[in-house]
């Protein structure tokens, strides 16, 4: 684990610029090559260290899927030559030609302590992961039904209907009788009495209600949406 403790900086502040050479190809890279993506996650990361090293494996494989949905992603090694010469250029090199795999979702989660995220240049949120999982999973349920004669989308704005319910989005689900909604809520009252009425009173047949977790990708994908 890092030795230097992290500093909060305040939300909305401008990303530091940076200009860094690309120990694969030479080439510089700074803050305004990210300019056009939607966020950017910025890892600092060495070679020798144990948890990157447990989900090196996979950092290929969240680049592949983050990528196509707007995040620019870069890694920054801070560590000196002189202290740790196995995280030196060369041995960076070498890494990165030989780590050709694509890091599960999951793996990335668990072994994250703290998030930034920088959209458009500015940090919109920067924490604890369990805190920002947390406050994201605020009044968020999963809600999953046999319909009755009603129309997944009528089911839907029913949902919306309900008091206190702020968005309600469709989830995929493998069987076509069976329908999946993630409700979110206003404030904290707990909606689940709410739901459940709504599903008994509407003639359907409830198969799961619960709490959702937010995890990394949906934090995400909610800040920086347009």
């Amino acid at each position: 684990m890092a030795l230097t403790p992290s500093t909060m900086l305040e939300l909305g502040t401008r990303a530091p610029d940076f200009v860094l050479t690309n120990a694969v190809d030479g080439r510089s890279v700074s803050l305004l090559d990210f300019e056009s993506s939607k966020a950017l996650l910025v890892m600092f990361i060495c070679n020798h260290c144990p948890y990157v090293q447990h989900i090196r494996p996979e950092l290929g494989r969240l680049a592949e899927d983050y990528r196509s949905k707007g995040l620019g992603i870069t890694a920054i090694n801070a560590n000196s030559l002189v202290t740790h010469p196995q995280d030196g250029p060369d041995a960076m090199r070498e890494l990165a030609v030989v780590e050709g795999q694509p890091i599960y979702q999951a793996e990335v989660q668990a072994a994250s302590t703290r998030v930034i995220i920088i959209h458009r240049g500015r940090i919109v949120t920067d924490a604890p992961t369990d805190q920002i999982q947390k406050k994201m999973s605020r009044n968020r349920y999963e809600v999953v039904l046999e319909a009755s004669d009603s129309g997944r989308e009528d089911v839907r704005k029913a949902l919306r209907a309900i008091e206190k319910v702020d968005r309600v989005d469709v989830l995929e689900t493998e069987e076509p009788d069976v329908w999946a909604f993630e409700v979110r809520g206003e404030g904290n009252e707990d909606l689940r009495r709410a739901i459940f009425k709504f599903v008994v009173d509407g003639g359907h047949t409830l198969l799961e209600l619960k709490p959702e977790k937010a995890n990394l990708e949906s934090v995400f994908m909610e800040l920086t949406q347009e």
